[in-house]
């Protein structure tokens, strides 16, 4: 049973307020044309004016106009008049429905939409402070809900808003606030008691509300929730304050896992703070001359020997070293990635043709969101072509996840990679799902085994098959194999007895400044080391 009738009450009992105000602006200007209308008759009675006479005087002069024809002209005249104000004022009426209807209502909803919620919050703090209450924000954002819109279409991504905000509409009582204030976020305005046990309830409604699947005809979705919690007084003590509360709890919550949720805290602020700061410091990193290139050797157990390094980014900030994972994840999430990319790659790049030995090859990491611009191709040979780096030295890197998310337009670049001579490893594989038929396709080069399974690969034995099993995929399509993350000397013989081709990390060498490279004496003792 649809649920509309009792979202229209809801909106209806929401907007209550705003009509008020449009019936009193129209209750003032009835008094004041009634006003006018006092003054003129007041004004004639005490000035004396004899209207009348100015008809007679006007029929005297233009005596082919009688007294009867000029009553019943005026009459017809005020008759319409009358006719066209009560149309006004109908026409009026409808425009400030309207109006109020796209100003403070969510057309696919039906719920009270970002403007109206702004307002009422601010109506409700304004209560609570009055009354030393408390009210709750809750900020939810619905996971993934870009995959339904690709998935099928925009038309049915909003049927399934819908669902979703008369799904909520349910788990709300009659005093809270709901409403739609963005593509696929809903804030609810909960009062509160002394305590928070009202928001737990809430929440707990939430979890339950996200197992049960929104169907219509032809397909269903499940749709999960990301919710961020702030509390007044103790979170903000103005509506755009507690906002950004709940906004920040919120992202924290898609941080831990997605369909989460978490409330405020100030830890929690300071690391939203943190994070804000480094991104702005990012993109002042380049000509401060504060990010830098590390090469880390990859050694080739058939030959004994090093055949490649791969460049890794390094960013010195405030004497703090910044996780590289981190640096990309501020780049992707800031639009900086594009930009950095092309540095790292003309960096390590110049790096190498000073460094690394002729016959050496050199490995970059390319992010996602770099790999899914369109002009990436060019962009590559461009930077090849300036600094005249051999072409077939380079190998590009390229995850798992960002072939599956594209494979399409993924297979086409790689196919045009690999016609110029660049070579093409899939980085973290093991941890997206590749289909037999999609490797056999992309006819890369190697396949570099996720550090994931390295480090749990001594005291796992379903670690070690899933290894043992993408060697021998490997092996069968004529692909080199990469354990990356090699720290111990166990991980080392395991991965020998696996037939593993190469290996990766602080065993065999950590990361190194070019000029190091040459220098380094545990570079030139590592077949012995590996052999022993």
């Amino acid at each position: 049973m649809s649920n509309q009738p009792r979202v229209e009450r809801y909106t209806e009992r929401s907007l209550h307020r705003q009509k008020l105000l449009l019936r009193r602006s129209a209750s003032v200007d009835a008094i004041v044309g009634l006003g006018i209308t006092i003054i003129l008759v007041v004004s004639i009675t005490v000035l004396e004016l004899d209207v009348f006479d100015w008809f007679f005087q006007i029929t005297r002069e233009y005596e082919n106009y009688e007294l009867d024809k000029i009553s019943v002209g005026v009459l017809l005249f005020g008759l319409f008049s009358i006719v066209f104000s009560v149309r006004r004022v109908i026409d009026v009426v409808r425009l400030n429905g309207q109006i109020t209807q796209l100003a403070f209502v969510d057309t696919i909803t039906q719920l009270p939409n970002r403007a109206f919620a702004h307002s009422r919050l601010s109506q409700i703090i304004a209560h609570a402070k009055r009354h030393d209450k408390q009210l709750a924000l809750l900020l939810i954002d619905c996971d993934r809900f870009k995959l339904v819109n690709d998935t099928v279409g925009h038309a049915n991504g909003d049927r399934l808003i819908k669902s979703v905000g008369e799904r909520l509409f349910n788990l709300v009582r009659t005093e809270d606030t709901l409403a739609r204030i963005g593509g696929d976020e809903f804030l609810i305005i909960v009062d509160l008691d002394k305590t928070v046990n009202e928001v737990n309830r809430l929440i707990d409604r939430l979890k339950l509300a996200q197992e049960e699947p929104h169907k219509f005809e032809d397909w269903e979705s499940q749709v999960n929730f990301s919710v961020g919690i702030s509390v007044y007084p103790k979170d903000g003590s103005n509506s755009d304050e507690l906002l950004v509360a709940a906004d920040t709890a919120m992202y924290r919550a898609k941080e831990s896992g997605r369909s989460q949720s978490q409330f405020y805290s100030d830890k929690i602020g300071q690391a939203v703070s943190t994070r804000y700061h480094l991104e702005s410091a990012l993109k002042n990193a380049i000509p401060q001359d504060q990010l830098s290139i590390k090469f880390q050797p990859l050694y080739d157990l058939q030959s004994k020997t090093i055949q490649s390094y791969e460049a890794l980014l390094r960013w010195q900030y405030q004497d703090t070293q910044i996780a590289p994972e981190y640096i990309i994840e501020i780049a992707e999430e800031s639009g900086f990635i594009h930009t950095l990319g092309d540095w790292v790659l003309t960096e390590a790049i110049g790096n190498a043709k000073k460094y690394l030995p002729g016959n050496m090859k050199l490995a970059i990491n390319v992010s996602p969101i770099q790999f899914k611009a369109s002009n990436f191709v060019e962009r590559v040979f461009k930077v090849l072509t300036e600094q005249q780096f051999p072409i077939e030295q380079l190998v590009l890197e390229i995850t798992e996840s960002a072939i599956l998310s594209d494979y399409h337009d993924a297979r086409l670049k790689i196919a045009q990679l690999r016609e110029a001579g660049i070579a093409i490893a899939i980085d973290d594989f093991g941890t997206g799902y590749s289909s037999l038929a999609r490797l056999t396709e992309l006819k890369v080069d190697s396949l570099k085994i996720d550090r994931g399974f390295i480090q749990k690969m001594q005291h796992s034995e379903s670690d070690r098959k899933v290894i043992k099993a993408i060697i021998a995929l490997a092996t069968e399509l004529h692909l080199k194999t990469i354990a990356e993350g090699v720290e111990t000397s166990e991980q080392l013989a395991i991965l020998k007895s696996l037939d593993c081709d190469q290996l990766q990390g602080f065993f065999i060498g950590k990361p190194m400044t070019g000029h190091t490279i040459s220098e380094s004496r545990a570079l030139k003792n590592i077949s012995v080391l590996v052999d022993s």
